[in-house]
């Protein structure tokens, strides 16, 4: 074999290796990225080490088929994995109205206690008055950021006075980070159509590994044939059924 394959289980530095290789890709000939990464992680693996034992059967064959390229195949899923969760993904509006559900009683409760220790000279009073001005769902997620970020710069004053721990604090911290990073202000520029580099990057190695699973296929057919090359190379899109149990035997049998 004269090229080695790139091979590594750190799904980092197989993401840095093939987001090269494939960056000169077409957009116009990219696949549409439309699998679970998980699941197309699991199935590379498996087909690619069913044929990791017949590659001179291969090399015979098919000596026009780069074997580096078919067992790179589970490094590029791995690749494949990173790039998809770096792209942003909107929330259904359910999951929306559910972060809200959850930060707002929180955001209520947290804030006049802070109104009570404002009162007391513990924390700025004109932070808290802008906090309780703000109106909104962009806001009320902006002012949760706040309000933990108040309790947090005055922790040491406020210990004991207050019945909010680490975590309840923390929760309500995240819930209004991640709805200020889904809501979308009345007015804002419209995103442009064309994909993010995010996107784009992810899709190259969606269309490289499909490229490649297509070869390390036929190759299955040259080992197993084509009535058989399904129980050794799966879809990438394959999910395992589980087996039914067994029929519970009677007592006494």
């Amino acid at each position: 074999m004269p090229n080695p394959p790139f091979e590594t289980d750190d799904a980092e530095s197989a993401f840095k290796h093939f987001s090269t290789l494939v960056d000169s890709l077409p957009e116009a000939d990219l696949d549409a990225y439309n699998a679970d990464a998980d699941i197309v992680r699991v199935n590379a693996r498996r087909a690619t080490d069913a044929i990791r034992p017949h590659l001179d059967q291969i090399e015979k064959a098919l000596p026009l088929v780069p074997l580096h390229d078919l067992l790179e195949i589970p490094s590029l899923a791995l690749a494949l994995g990173f790039a998809a969760a770096r792209v942003f993904t909107p929330a259904s509006p359910q999951q929306i109205k559910a972060r809200q559900a959850s930060l707002r009683p929180a955001r209520d409760i947290t804030l006049r206690q802070l109104e009570i220790l404002a009162e007391l000279s513990l924390v700025p009073a004109d932070r808290v008055r802008h906090i309780r001005a703000n109106r909104g769902s962009i806001d009320e997620a902006e002012d949760a950021v706040a309000i933990v970020a108040l309790y947090r710069e005055h922790k040491q004053a406020l210990a004991g006075k207050h019945p909010f721990d680490d975590a309840y604090l923390q929760k309500l911290a995240d819930d209004g980070n991640w709805l200020v990073a889904q809501l979308t202000p009345t007015g804002a520029k419209p995103a442009k159509s064309g994909k993010s580099p995010d996107v784009l990057v992810r899709d190259r190695l969606w269309t490289e590994l499909n490229r490649r699973y297509d070869e390390l296929y036929k190759a299955g057919v040259v080992i197993w044939g084509r009535r058989k090359v399904d129980e050794h190379v799966p879809s990438l899109f394959a999910r395992q059924v589980a087996q039914p149990s067994a029929p519970a035997q009677p007592s006494g049998a």
